[in-house]
C-alpha cells in the first residue's frame, strides 16, 4: 500500500511539473508574439508611463490626463502630479506589503483559484528612472480612462468603493476591482490588455512583466 501510494505521489508530481513547465513555455512563446498595432496612424501627443518592481506592473498616468470622471471618484489632489494603476489579486494586496510577507497559501491561492481583486493607486510628485515611457494619442488616452474606470468595482450609486485598509504608505490606497485574477488574467496581463486596447505595441498574452516590457524596449 505504501509503495503505491509513492507511485501516485511520484505520478502527481510530474503531472505538475509537466504543467508548470508547458504553463511557462506557452507564456514565453505568446510574449515574443506581438499582437497587430496602428499606433502610427494616431499622431504622438501625450506621454503616459509603465512601471515594473521587477514582479508587478502599473501603468502610471499623469494627473492632468485622468477624465473628469476618475478624478472626482479618487478625490483628486492638484499637486499629485503622477498616479500609478495597479490591479491584482486583493488578499495578495492587502496581505503582502513586501516579499518577505509572501505566503504559500496566498501565492497558490492567487495563482490558481480565482479570486477578488483590487485597484492599488499610488501618487507620485516626479517620474522615477526605471519607469517605461509610453506615447499615446489623444483617442488612445480617452480609451485607457474608459479601461481604467471600467476597471473599479462601482456600487450602487456608481462610486469606486475604497477598501478600508490602509495602503503600504501615505501615498497609496486600494479599492475594489472588476474580474477575477489567475495564473491566465494576472496583474501583468491587465496591463497588457490596456496596451492592446489603445493598439500600441503588445504581446499577445504575457502573464510575467518582462514579456510586455520587452514590446516596449
Amino acid at each position: 500500500m505504501f509503495k503505491f501510494l509513492i507511485r501516485i505521489l511520484k505520478k502527481a508530481l510530474l503531472i505538475l511539473i509537466f504543467v508548470i513547465g508547458l504553463y511557462f513555455i506557452i507564456a514565453i512563446g505568446l510574449s515574443l508574439i506581438p499582437v497587430p498595432s496602428d499606433a502610427k496612424t494616431c499622431k504622438p501627443q501625450q506621454t503616459i508611463y509603465v512601471s515594473s518592481n521587477g514582479v508587478h506592473l502599473d501603468i502610471i498616468v499623469p494627473g492632468s490626463m485622468l477624465s473628469t470622471k476618475i478624478k472626482s471618484q479618487l478625490s483628486f489632489d492638484p499637486s499629485w502630479n503622477f498616479v500609478a494603476f495597479g490591479w491584482g489579486d486583493e488578499d495578495f494586496y492587502l496581505n503582502t506589503p513586501t516579499w518577505n510577507d509572501l505566503s504559500l497559501k496566498t501565492a497558490l491561492k492567487a495563482m490558481f483559484l480565482p479570486s477578488k481583486t483590487a485597484m492599488h493607486v499610488t501618487v507620485f510628485k516626479s517620474t522615477k528612472a526605471h519607469w517605461k515611457s509610453v506615447e499615446v494619442c489623444t483617442h488612445q488616452l480617452e480609451i485607457l480612462n474608459r479601461y481604467l474606470d471600467q476597471s473599479f468595482h462601482h456600487d450602487e450609486e456608481k462610486q469606486f468603493v475604497k477598501i478600508s485598509s490602509s495602503g503600504y504608505s501615505q501615498n497609496d490606497s486600494f479599492y475594489k476591482a472588476t474580474g477575477n485574477y489567475s495564473c491566465i488574467i494576472t496583474c501583468n496581463e491587465w496591463v497588457n490588455k490596456a496596451l492592446k486596447n489603445m493598439k500600441l505595441k503588445a504581446p499577445v498574452w504575457s502573464p510575467f512583466h518582462f514579456g510586455v516590457l520587452y514590446h516596449l524596449d
